[in-house]
């Protein structure tokens, strides 16, 4: 698949000054790691290593994720803890499953303020501190799953985003291939009017919540750790999520209906790291996190690949009933879909630039 094209040269150039730009800022005293500020403008938010004495210390690492054992971001947590304490001992990696460090939006908190030190969350909920996220939510922007994840890891567009983000104090070092999103329902849905006026939990993509409301659906926004129990209690009809969240959780119990083959609906999470903690680490121990991260995220593709059939034999086998949408149900879809891109273009002139990158792109790797 390609790597880049001629028209994303530009933004490359551009990027490339602004971490040149950081870069001698920080050696001007601007930025040092110990405050939220400086961290946003050092080297956190680039690819450069910040530039620290080595004074032995060893550093905790404390990564969260909204998910228990199998998932894919629980897998990712082990093994990079693993790799990390493997190669040296200036690490000690906390692992802190299922919401342990509070809900996401606490999470995210905490690698703002430099309390927590990763996560491994789902992109759309990142949207709260950089909107650029709505992106990756866009229906039929990026048609599947394989596309997203070289699009954002190995690619010039992918680097644009990084950087951007990289200004609301925290970092994406790497991006997990997950399955495409698809509806698990406490009910049958065979076309467009059986959605309407459901509960349907996204994520906080504030694009995902208007594609929900264009299919007729009533979005939510809830919590990970709060899903099981709005199924339990009624408050939730279902998710639009894939299946790796929903079967190690068994929220196939509630929700057994799965629609499967959405149109264009990838999904993705993303390794976050604090800011703060990059800007603490000495040259060396940057480079080695950072590279350390990205063997074990394509270590993990190919983990989450073979768990995701398992996720669906666990699924029918305790109960749960795969549909295959029709294609008049998928042309429903597909037309609603169409008019929510152009409603997030014309309510976002701010990323067009960047919306029309993703769209280039995705048309000349194909």
């Amino acid at each position: 698949m390609k790597r880049g094209i001629k028209g994303f040269k530009r933004l490359a150039l551009l990027a490339a000054a602004a971490l040149a730009l950081s870069a001698a800022l920080a050696a001007c005293g601007g930025g040092s790691g110990g405050n939220g500020g400086g961290a946003a403008e050092s080297a956190g938010g680039g690819d450069t290593p910040a530039a620290n004495a080595d004074t032995g210390e060893v550093y905790t690492v404390r990564i969260g994720c909204a998910t228990v054992l199998p998932s894919h971001p629980n897998w990712f947590m082990e093994e990079l803890k693993k790799a990390l304490e493997a190669k040296t001992d200036r690490f000690a990696v906390e692992l802190y499953p299922a919401n342990q460090l509070g809900a996401n939006a606490e999470m995210i908190q905490g690698l703002q303020n430099g309390n927590v030190q990763g996560v491994v969350l789902p992109s759309g909920l990142f949207t709260s501190i950089a909107p650029i996220f709505n992106l990756f939510a866009v229906p039929g922007l990026v048609p599947d799953a394989d596309t997203q994840y070289e699009m954002l890891n190995n690619t010039e567009v992918g680097d644009a985003i990084k950087a951007e983000v990289s200004k609301s104090g925290v970092t994406p070092l790497g991006f997990l291939w997950c399955p495409s999103q698809e509806f698990y329902l406490d009910r049958k849905a065979e076309s467009m009017a059986d959605l309407k006026g459901l509960k349907i939990r996204g994520t906080d993509a504030k694009v995902c919540q208007d594609e929900l409301s264009a299919y007729g659906a009533a979005p939510v926004v809830m919590s990970s750790g709060d899903v099981a129990m709005g199924l339990q209690q009624g408050t939730l009809n279902g998710l639009f999520t894939d299946n790796t969240f929903v079967a190690p959780l068994k929220l196939f119990e509630k929700a057994k209906y799965v629609v499967k083959g959405l149109p264009g609906v990838p999904n993705s999470n993303t390794v976050m790291i604090s800011n703060i903690f990059l800007d603490s680490l000495p040259d060396d121990l940057n480079a080695l996190f950072r590279e350390t991260v990205d063997e074990v995220r394509e270590m993990t593709h190919e983990y989450t690949i073979g768990y995701e059939a398992e996720c669906y034999s666990q699924i029918v086998d305790g109960g749960g009933t795969i549909l295959t949408p029709s294609q008049a149900f998928i042309d429903e879809l597909a037309e609603k879909d169409a008019a929510v891109r152009e409603t997030f273009k014309g309510d976002n002139p701010d990323m067009l630039e960047l919306y029309d990158m993703v769209e280039a792109w995705v048309a000349g790797s194909r």
